[in-house]
């Protein structure tokens, strides 16, 4: 076994500075012009820790930087509630670690995980093999596969894995910053969105956050010309599709919304929200791509099968939306 670290780096620049590695610019084709630092380390025997994708320092310090597990504090990173780590498997080559905290979201995969692959194309920066978790669904194979990497060259990571990389290839973490949003239409959208449809997002398949009064909901904005979909049954390429010709898209927060990125300008979005979890990832997008963007909070609740759980997410809530207060909102957004 292996001692756990101990301290931390912040930011990734520190861990070169005082180790006397060299830094260099590169320039994107896209602009970053980021909110948060851009880059791509490479950390000769630097090591990766679990399926999150924790960055270890060859001096065994954690680089926090690259390693974010939902809280803003470094002191609460999991890695610090560990009393020692497995032994490494030494891998040669330059490995390059993609994987990270909530990989499995759709929103996070898109927004925080395939832009790394974006970075390291910028870098030129010859890759072996990535590190991903050894848990992909098939949208994070197909969005791979559509940025040219092959299932041969990926390493799959869980809880217990701790390599040492020869040289390990880190790129930043795209953070949903506005060139991500730039890159993901360059990369995906293969035409000019067309808005014409009317979409309504269910997440009736979903473990929570779907509507209370889904069915009546569903009936009124029949009346209106709305189709309903379940984006997650669909291929990328065909939610990419499906978003690219949407005029009107009315959804529960979730993160099917990540493909408001691939819509027109001209498109009108209305996001209902429970009272007890409102987040902005979503009006962010489009604010990007110049949408209009209206919020609904309606009346929040548990999900039956958490009734009596002493531990409770919000973002589950259920939410009730009043039909008088939803056809006010169409006549607002011009329906």
């Amino acid at each position: 076994m292996i001692n756990r670290p101990t301290d931390y780096y912040y930011w990734m620049k520190d861990w070169a500075v005082s180790s006397g590695y060299a830094l260099s610019d590169v320039y994107c084709e896209i602009a970053v012009n980021a909110k948060f630092p851009t880059f791509v380390a490479t950390i000769p025997r630097g090591r990766v820790y679990g399926d999150s994708g924790t960055v270890i320092s060859p001096n065994n310090v954690l680089i926090w930087e690259v390693s974010y597990d939902w809280s803003n504090d470094p002191h609460k990173h999991p890695i610090f509630l560990t009393q020692t780590l497995p032994q490494t498997e030494f891998m040669s080559g330059n490995i390059a670690v993609l994987t990270k905290v909530g990989y499995t979201n759709y929103y996070h995969w898109m927004y925080d995980v395939l832009p790394r692959i974006y970075l390291l194309s910028c870098s030129r920066i010859p890759v072996d093999k990535y590190i991903v978790s050894e848990n992909l669904q098939p949208f994070q194979y197909e969005t791979l596969g559509m940025l040219g990497i092959t299932a041969d060259r990926l390493i799959y990571s869980n809880k217990q894995t701790h390599i040492e990389a020869e040289r390990l290839i880190a790129p930043s973490i795209g953070f949903g910053q506005k060139w991500v949003y730039h890159f993901l239409r360059s990369e995906f959208l293969s035409q000019e969105p067309r808005p014409s449809r009317r979409l309504y997002i269910s997440r009736g398949h979903s473990v929570g956050r779907t509507l209370t009064n889904e069915e009546e909901v569903i009936q009124f904005l029949q009346s209106y010309g709305f189709e309903t979909v379940y984006p997650e049954h669909l291929p990328v390429k065909e939610q990419i599709k499906l978003f690219s010709e949407a005029a009107y898209v009315i959804s529960p927060t979730g993160s099917a919304l990540t493909n408001l990125t691939f819509c027109s300008s001209q498109t009108k979005v209305l996001e209902f929200f429970s009272p007890h979890f409102i987040v902005h990832d979503i009006k962010r997008i489009c604010d990007y791509g110049g949408m209009q963007h209206v919020a609904y909070t309606g009346i929040g609740s548990r999900p039956p099968s958490y009734e009596g759980i002493p531990w409770y997410w919000a973002g589950l809530d259920n939410i009730y939306v009043s039909i008088p207060d939803l056809k006010h909102l169409c006549n607002q957004m011009g329906l």
